[in-house]
């Protein structure tokens, strides 16, 4: 009986690490602190 083997491969791109300034301009979106525009400009 041959056995058979599943390979997965998995690439982890980016890191899951966020700037805190990112994550308080997250954080003041949902408050309603920051418009999405803005929100868009820490974004890049």
């Amino acid at each position: 009986m041959t056995k058979t083997y599943n390979h997965y491969h998995f690439d982890h791109v980016g890191s899951f690490l966020r700037p805190k300034a990112l994550k308080d301009a997250r954080s003041a979106y949902s408050e309603g602190q920051l418009s999405l525009t803005d929100l868009k400009k820490f974004k890049k």
